[in-house]
């Protein structure tokens, strides 16, 4: 594997020597990255691998297929040929306002019969999140809205949790980089000092379980961003209690005890329930009635210390099998695991509407965002951070923002490509790059200019009026 893995890096780079991107990489780098976050997510079907790393290069490949197949075999070549295929089917624009799911049946269905392609696909669209940030505005905003509507809820069906987090955070930070923002903040806040907590937690309560004779394995996360954002969203639809700071949501913790028995999930909430206090309103008992599709385990919530709430899923590990099925079936790629996973689709091809996620996005669709930040603008720096501006900032704010020395020495900015003066005023998720000159200085003519108290305050100390 290795070698042939060194093989194809070797012709990516040849290949691509001169195929420059936009974010001023190439795409052989491109490729290599896509490889290894692939890797990153667990990964290891040799040939999804190695056509990761060629998955631009179908052109080339197919003028001397033959000889391509004989050194990496016909498999990558058939899934590099198939994610041509994904790569070039036009798509509009999908919103929440126009949220389309004949996209998801048409791309979900008709590639079931080889998941390869699209877990490249998932990859490549990742790593162009990290990069997309020197596309036009436009382009930007096109490129992480199909990631969230399209790209995210196929990989979501599939069960690979890890590509949708990513997919979902880096979308949701360029579509609402204001609420991004928000929810970084007050999660930061609320969820600080949780690891170690968490950690004492799961060494704990095996313990306690140890010494009750039940075998259980114990793991926990936390809610990504997005989950976060969309769970509230969801709430207002529903009139359920969201917060100022996501109060009323109880899972943004979130812990998994498996077990070995069903009598055993019953007798580990027994034993949480005489540890910790719980919200006995949030207790669902999906064992005696289970969720569409099967889906079986004990759901409730529990005050592990004061103001520190976790979710708690209890289950045996065949129900946790039942339950991962999909993802299981998906990290055994191949035709035997593609026939195994068709029974869903066979028996109902709209199965996947049933699942829990399907109705939450059907449900806030048409919701407007309501987002407290009307007063403030959120544009990128070149690294993809996030700056809070007040409405009517200018290139100078901004640059100030970012830095003093980066501030004093600005002489104009790259805004979404294009070349800007100092006073004009940007507009949220603006990309903007500074650009800087040693001779430059700060005149008075800056205090107009400038919007923020920060600039302004930063001005006058450089000009000595402070």
């Amino acid at each position: 594997m290795k070698n042939l893995a060194e093989e194809a890096i070797k012709l990516t780079q040849i290949i691509h020597a001169e195929d420059k991107r936009l974010a001023g990489d190439t795409y052989a780098d491109h490729c290599i990255r896509v490889y290894k976050l692939l890797i990153k997510y667990g990964i290891k079907d040799q040939n999804t691998l190695i056509a990761s790393l060629l998955h631009h290069a179908y052109k080339y490949i197919e003028k001397d297929r033959e000889k391509f197949e004989a050194k990496f075999g016909k498999e990558v070549s058939e899934i590099i040929k198939k994610y041509d295929f994904i790569s070039n089917i036009k798509l509009e624009k999908t919103t929440t306002t126009g949220f389309n799911e004949k996209f998801i049946i048409q791309a979900y269905l008709n590639l079931t019969k080889d998941f390869r392609p699209l877990v490249v696909r998932f990859a490549d669209r990742i790593d162009n999140l990290d990069t997309v940030y020197l596309l036009e505005k436009s382009a930007r905003i096109d490129v992480a809205n199909k990631c969230l509507y399209l790209y995210a809820p196929i990989a979501r069906i599939l069960g690979l949790s890890k590509i949708v987090t990513d997919l979902e955070d880096r979308a949701f930070k360029i579509l609402l980089p204001g609420e991004y923002y928000r929810t970084g903040k007050i999660v930061a806040k609320r969820l600080e000092g949780t690891e170690p907590v968490m950690k004492d937690t799961v060494k704990f309560l095996s313990s306690i379980l140890n010494e009750a004779d039940i075998h259980a394995k114990i793991n926990y996360r936390v809610k990504h961003l997005y989950g976060i954002c969309r769970k509230a969203l969801y709430y207002k639809t529903i009139g359920k209690h969201v917060g100022k700071n996501y109060e009323g949501i109880h899972d943004l913790i979130g812990m998994s005890i498996i077990v070995d028995t069903t009598e055993e999930c019953y007798r580990v909430e027994g034993i949480l329930d005489e540890l910790w206090e719980n919200i006995p309103e949030e207790r669902d008992d999906y064992i005696n009635r289970p969720r569409e599709l099967g889906y079986r385990a004990i759901h409730n919530v529990f005050y592990i210390k004061k103001d520190f709430l976790v979710e708690v899923q209890i289950k045996t590990f065949e129900m946790y099998t039942a339950n991962m099925d999909l993802h299981r079936i998906f990290y055994r790629t191949g035709d035997s695991s593609s026939k195994q996973f068709m029974k869903y689709t066979n028996k109902d091809p709209l199965w996947f509407k049933n699942l829990n996620y399907w109705r939450v996005e059907k449900s806030i669709k048409s919701y407007t965002l309501q987002t407290p930040f009307g007063r403030n603008v959120y544009v990128f720096t070149p690294k993809g951070d996030i700056i809070e501006l007040p409405k009517g900032s200018t290139v100078i704010d901004f640059a100030y923002a970012v830095h003093s020395d980066i501030g004093n020495m600005c002489s104009g900015a790259y805004v979404n490509g294009k070349i800007e003066k100092l006073d004009f005023v940007v507009n949220d998720g603006d990309y903007i790059e500074i650009k800087t000159s040693k001779n430059k200085k700060p005149s008075a003519d800056w205090l107009k200019t400038a919007k923020t108290s920060r600039a302004k305050t930063l001005i006058r100390k450089e000009l000595k009026l402070l």
